[in-house]
């Protein structure tokens, strides 16, 4: 991969930040109003959320490292 610009790194940073709150929101928030068929799926929602939450915010974080 090449040497992305500072603005690009910014730019892709944003994306994986917004992904983030893409997941939390699919697996924390909608099944409040969504009603799992079990709490095993409940749990499952919740973890995947915030796991790919986790995942995609510290990807961000690791693009913008150093960056100021």
């Amino acid at each position: 991969m090449k040497k992305l610009s500072v603005e690009q790194r910014k730019s892709l940073a944003d994306i994986l930040g917004n992904i983030a709150s893409a997941w939390f929101t699919i697996g924390v928030i909608s099944p409040i109003f969504i009603k799992p068929e079990s709490i095993v799926k409940l749990l499952i929602f919740i973890f995947a959320g915030l796991l790919m939450t986790a995942v995609f915010t510290s990807v961000s974080l690791i693009v913008v490292k150093g960056e100021k």
